[in-house]
């Protein structure tokens, strides 16, 4: 009798030093320093349909998208595919998420950078956000992508 009640306590206590090592990585993650949108001096920019590939190719958070990562951005009639550390012009097969963003922004991200740009289209309701995935397999996919929280939104 006391084999297994000393048996379940020894379960009990894994079961609590998992919760604890769980959270203190969910604390780390929150706590870590935010990275900047790209390490530039920025520059205001007339941008629109032709350089949005190219001016998006420059930021960091491109860069640190997982290698399985496929986003969707379509913007005004424009669709574009992004994956790690490129944006090209074209729909992706199945990407993992679809965002939608009205043409009308460039302007905005042109003038005032991309996270103003992203932040006002949500701000106003005109940022659509469609996953293709659980939203849980997703936060873990792109969990690299953690850092850039303020700036996404």
């Amino acid at each position: 009798m006391k084999n297994k009640l000393r048996g379940r306590k020894w379960k009990y206590v894994l079961i609590v030093i998992g919760i604890i090592i769980i959270l203190i990585f969910i604390a780390w993650l929150f706590l870590k320093t935010p990275k900047s949108s790209g390490n530039m001096v920025w520059e205001p920019i007339d941008l629109n349909s032709e350089n949005l590939p190219e001016y998006l190719g420059r930021f960091t958070l491109v860069h640190e998208l997982p290698e399985s990562g496929l986003i969707e951005l379509a913007v005004g009639n424009n669709v574009y595919t992004i994956t790690k550390g490129e944006v090209a012009v074209g729909k992706p097969d199945r990407p993992d998420i679809v965002l939608t963003l009205p043409a009308s922004y460039l302007e905005i991200m042109g003038q005032h950078g991309w996270c103003a740009g992203v932040q006002r289209a949500l701000a106003d309701g005109n940022l659509g956000i469609e996953f293709k995935e659980s939203q849980t397999e997703l936060a873990w996919k792109y969990r690299s992508l953690f850092s850039y929280r303020k700036c996404l939104g």
